[in-house]
Formats: C-alpha cells, sequence, structure tokens
C-alpha cells in the first residue's frame, strides 16, 4: 500500500527547495513547496530524528550535511519528498592566502584557500573590491609607501551568507623587493653548519648552498620568523661551502640575491715543532675582507690575500695543547667561523748545547754558570753532570731554566778537582749533546827553604784559550800580591818571595780568559803557615796616651786563644779567649799597681798547631 502511495505521489511531481543550501554557521534555512496541490498540509523536518512541523525555517548552530523531509498530507495520503544530504553547514574559517611584495609598490596575492567557493579581495586602498575563485593570483600595485590592509573574505556560490570567513594581512609596498641578508655562518665542526640571517615577512626567501665553488642548489624555503637553519652531515674539510639566500620578484620572476658568506673547516698536522693549519679554498667574493686564525679564543693572526689555504703556528710548545678556528670577515659585516679543532704539539728535533759553562771555587763550594742559545725552544730542563778527580760523569741535579746559575755545595774542593758537562732537556723530553766540559783548579802548596812550591791540576774550559794568574791574599781575603799571565801549560811554580818560615801565605789560582778578561775561574784557596809562634812585649804603660797601653799575646791565623794574667801573688786577675781582647791594667775597674805580674797564652792555629807561651811582664805607671 505504501509503494503505491509513493509511486502516487511521485506522479503528482511533488518537490520542495530551499533558497540556501551551503553556508556557515549559523546558517538560516527556508524550504518551499513545489507541490502544487491545493490544501495540502505541508509539514516538514530538517535533520534526521526532528519532528514533522508547520515551520518552513530553520537556523542550523552545528557544522554539519543535514537529510531534510517534506511531508504532503493530501486527501488521498500523505507524501513523504526526501532530499538525502541536502544542506551543508561549515565552521566558518578565515580564508588563507599570500602577499608577496614586488617592486614598483606592487603586491602579488595568492589565494591558497580552497574552502569556499569565491573571493572578495579589498586592497584597503578604497579601489574596487575584485572577486577571484579558489587558488587565483591578483596582482595589484599601490601608488605609494603606505601600509594597507588587504582584507579576503570567502563565500559560497549557493550560500545565505555570502561571506562567513574573513582573513586580513596588513602590508607595506616597497618601492623595491628587500633582500635578505646573511649575518652568520657558523660551522659546529662535527658536520652540523649553522646559517643566521635576516629575512623580511612580505617575500618568500629560498637558502641555497654552493659546495667547492659548484652551482647554487636549492636547500629550504625559509619560513617567515625565523633567523636560523640548522644544516646536518656537510664536509667543510674537504670542501668549502658557501650559502646565499635568493628570493624572485614575484611579478616579473626576477631573482634577488642576498650576500654569499662561505665556511671551510680546518684540518690540522703536527709538524714537530710547527702546528700546520690547511683549509679550503674559500671562493673569492668582492666582499672579503680578511681570515682571522683564532688561537686558544683569541685573535692572533689576520691574513687580507683572498685564497690563502694556510698557515703555520711556530714557537708551539710541546705537549701544549692549542685549539684553532678559522673566522672569514666580510666588509659588509657578515662572517664565517670554522668549528674548534684542537692539537698537542710535539717536537723530536734536539735541543741546541748550552754554552759558555764555567766553574769556580766560591769558599768551599763551586759555582757553574752557563748559557742556553739564544734559538733554544721549549727548554724545560738542565741536566748537570759531574765528574770526580777524573771519574765517570753522573748526573747531579736537574735545574730550572729560570736561573742560569748552579751552586754545588756537595764538594771538597781541597782534596779534589771536579768537572762538569750539562744536558738540556726541552719539554717534549729531546736531550741535547753534551755541552763542552769544564774542570776546576786544584791548587796544592808546600812551604820550602827558598820560597812556597805550587803546583794545581789544569784548568779545562775556555774554549778560546785561558791563562793563569797566581794571587796572594791576606787574612781578609784581600789581593796583596799577584804573579801573573803563566802559560796554560804551567802547572806549578816556586813562590820566591815567600820566603818567611813564620809567615802566613794564603794562595788561589785565578784562570782568565783570553777572550774576556771579566770571565775567569778560581781555584781553592791554600794556606801556607810556618812554626807557630807566640809574642809578648816584656813591658806596657796603660797611661792613655794611645801607646802600648794594652798588654797582648799576639800570634798569626789563630783558631783558638787564650790569655791568662796572675798578680805576683798568683791571683788570676784577667782572661781573654779573644786574640784582639788584651789586659788594659785594671782590675775589676781599679787601676792595678806597677810592678810585675806573670801571663800563660795558650793557642791553635788553623792547621792545627799548638803553641803554648808563659812569662813575666812590667807594668809601668
Amino acid at each position: 500500500m505504501l509503494t503505491t502511495l509513493v509511486g502516487h505521489a511521485f506522479s503528482q511531481d511533488f518537490d520542495f527547495e530551499a533558497d540556501v543550501t551551503k553556508g556557515c554557521a549559523p546558517l538560516t534555512v527556508t524550504l518551499t513547496d513545489l507541490s502544487g496541490v491545493a490544501g495540502a498540509d505541508i509539514k516538514y523536518s530538517f535533520f534526521e530524528g526532528q519532528p514533522f512541523g508547520d515551520q518552513n525555517t530553520f537556523t542550523y548552530t552545528e557544522a554539519g550535511v543535514y537529510t531534510v523531509v517534506q511531508l504532503v498530507q493530501t486527501n488521498a495520503a500523505a507524501v513523504p519528498i526526501r532530499k538525502e544530504n541536502y544542506i551543508e553547514v561549515i565552521v566558518p574559517e578565515p580564508p588563507t592566502f599570500e602577499v608577496n611584495t614586488c617592486a614598483g609598490f606592487g603586491v602579488r596575492l595568492n589565494v591558497t584557500d580552497t574552502l569556499y567557493d569565491f573571493y572578495e579581495i579589498d586592497f584597503g586602498d578604497a579601489s574596487p573590491v575584485v572577486t577571484v575563485g579558489r587558488s587565483e593570483v591578483e596582482v595589484y600595485n599601490y601608488a605609494d609607501e603606505t601600509d594597507r590592509t588587504i582584507t579576503v573574505s570567502g563565500g559560497f556560490t549557493d550560500g545565505g551568507n555570502d561571506f562567513c570567513g574573513t582573513n586580513s594581512i596588513t602590508f607595506t609596498p616597497r618601492p623595491t623587493l628587500r633582500p635578505a641578508e646573511i649575518n652568520a655562518v657558523e660551522s659546529q665542526g662535527n658536520g652540523d653548519i649553522t646559517v643566521g640571517f635576516t629575512i623580511f615577512p612580505e617575500s618568500t626567501y629560498i637558502l641555497e648552498e654552493s659546495v667547492d665553488g659548484g652551482a647554487y642548489n636549492q636547500i629550504s624555503v625559509l619560513d617567515a620568523g625565523i633567523s636560523t637553519f640548522l644544516l646536518n652531515n656537510k664536509n667543510a674539510f674537504d670542501q668549502a661551502h658557501c650559502y646565499r639566500i635568493v628570493t624572485n620578484e614575484p611579478c616579473t620572476g626576477v631573482q634577488v640575491v642576498s650576500n654569499e658568506v662561505c665556511v671551510g673547516e680546518l684540518a690540522l698536522t703536527d709538524a714537530q715543532g710547527t702546528n700546520q693549519l690547511e683549509w679550503p679554498e674559500i671562493p673569492q667574493s668582492p666582499d672579503f675582507e680578511q681570515f682571522n686564525i683564532i688561537i686558544d679564543g683569541v685573535n692572533s693572526e689576520q691574513i687580507t690575500t683572498p685564497g690563502t689555504t694556510a698557515y703555520n703556528h711556530q714557537d708551539v710548545s710541546c705537549n701544549v695543547e692549542y685549539c684553532y678556528q678559522l673566522e672569514i670577515m666580510y666588509t659588509n659585516g657578515a662572517i664565517s667561523r670554522s668549528g674548534e679543532q684542537c692539537l698537542v704539539a710535539s717536537s723530536n728535533t734536539t735541543p741546541p748545547t748550552a754554552e759558555n759553562l764555567n766553574a769556580t771555587v766560591e769558599g768551599e763550594n763551586i759555582v757553574l754558570s752557563y748559557e742556553i742559545p739564544d734559538n733554544a725552544q721549549n727548554i724545560m730542563t738542565v741536566n748537570v753532570q759531574r765528574a770526580e778527580s777524573g771519574g765517570a760523569f753522573t748526573s747531579l741535579e736537574n735545574n730550572s731554566i729560570t736561573s742560569n746559575t748552579i751552586t754545588d755545595r756537595n764538594v771538597n774542593v781541597n782534596e779534589n778537582s771536579y768537572c762538569y758537562q750539562i744536558v738540556v732537556q726541552d719539554s717534549c723530553n729531546n736531550i741535547s749533546e753534551p755541552s763542552l766540559q769544564v774542570c776546576t783548579v786544584l791548587l796544592n802548596a808546600i812551604p820550602g827553604e827558598e820560597g812556597t812550591e805550587l803546583s794545581w791540576s789544569p784548568f779545562q774550559g775556555f774554549p778560546f784559550g785561558f791563562s793563569y794568574t797566581i794571587e796572594v791574599l791576606d787574612e781578609n781575603g784581600d789581593v796583596v800580591r799577584t804573579i801573573d799571565n803563566l802559560p796554560r801549560a804551567t802547572n806549578s811554580f816556586t813562590d820566591n818571595a815567600a820566603t818567611d818560615p813564620t809567615a802566613v801565605y794564603i794562595y788561589r789560582i785565578s784562570v782568565v780568559a783570553d777572550h774576556n778578561a771579566n770571565e775567569f775561574a778560581y781555584s781553592n784557596e791554600v794556606i801556607v803557615t810556618g812554626t807557630l809562634e807566640l809574642k809578648a812585649p816584656e813591658a806596657f804603660t796603660p797611661n792613655g796616651d794611645g801607646l802600648n797601653d794594652t798588654f797582648f799575646v799576639r800570634g798569626n791565623l789563630l783558631e783558638t786563644y787564650k790569655l791568662q794574667v796572675f798578680n805576683r801573688w798568683g791571683d788570676l786577675i784577667f782572661i781573654s779567649e779573644l786574640q784582639e781582647q788584651g789586659w788594659d791594667g785594671t782590675v775589676n775597674g781599679d787601676e792595678a799597681p806597677a810592678g810585675t805580674y806573670s801571663f800563660l797564652a795558650e793557642a791553635i792555629d788553623i792547621n792545627g798547631n799548638n803553641a803554648n807561651l808563659k812569662g813575666l811582664f812590667i807594668l809601668i805607671r
């Protein structure tokens, strides 16, 4: 029966229509009956599950696709008219579009949106609105550089609300297209390269790369609002990598190119005392200013010659790590910087030999002096080697290079002659050849009836020649007599002037270099004494006249001394253990009476000889 009714209904050409079938929420739809049945009762359901009602208008508030049903009630039957997916309601979206600058205050607007059926463009300068379809491009020229707000509205052909989506962009027309600027290119040393740049929102910019001077290839379209771009896995050790940013003038297609900035990694080679730096050849640029060699974070060398690919860092210290970067400066202020590469310097070069070694006796010690050549580098220690009385050399000590003298205290200068040589060692543990040897003079002296017989061991040193001088000293160490210019082949001499058997003679040898009288070396000092003899006066006169006011007992080069004075009853009235301190003729601060006194003096000289002297003397007032 239902089939019959439906067939009957359609035979009557029952129909209805909506005034709008597509639009943005909220969307109001009005239905019109097209059945033409007089007196029919017309009811509508605007979506599945909605009860039929008399109203033919409905507002959709939610997006979706809706089926609408018309129910026509006639005398014969109730006829449903159903239209599937008849009404489409969408969420209003702002239409998307791109704006690019053209020269001459022009703009190229590309509608990228596909949601709406058509779009209206208001260029914001009171000019007529322009209507375009999906993905259409519109080119427009402004009169000046005034900021403009461009508004694009989207609508549907069958829409009840023509423009339910609107979007705006504020745009500044330009007389010419602004090129991008590359500010910095930095390599991380691990294959990664960062490009820093300045781009502008009104154009589309493309980052391009050239490797080893080849053609430029596109890397990426740069998003507006970014200022850096990271590239991975780039081999800048063997090939220079250059970067530029291009934009095409969208109205004419003319390409606008930024400045070019290149980067290359450093390759380091240890050249034994020199660190060699190499980098790929950098394509020449009119903006090139200079290369900077950065050593341990300090700008240490500037190279202004384009095309340079190497630098040698000389005077490096062994076993010291050096870190390098290559910096390229451009006249427009751009800069590139390689990754940091580090190298520990080394060398197998033999250090130069120490020079002008000399050894001189000073008191009980031997003082060595030497020189390290000016061209010596990285000398860390000076090893002193000593041989005793013609024996083998053994290491004595290591001396810092901050001093050029060494004092050898572990010697007996009166028993042995000592020979020395020096070996220097650099920070890479390279050892120099031993220096020329130097040997001290050991002097011996024997008193004789015809004078003092002197003999000494040969001096070794002063390679340009030398002579001997015999110096005779007083007890204060001052030179009182010399025997000069004895030939270097001389090793003995008899001092005929030293004939006093009771006198003291102090000798030493002075070795004087032929090429410089200020270079000399001393032997040990030898003291020659005769028989120890103490002497005392027979009388003294302590009257304050400055003559013979004190009673002394005298001797030469005494090591110990003791003087005792007794009165005529044998009482001890004075004692002294200092040879320069005699008796002044007083007892407990009072003057002793004139008369005869006795004394006892005991002494040991520097050679260990003992002497005692006792006797009488007269105090005269």
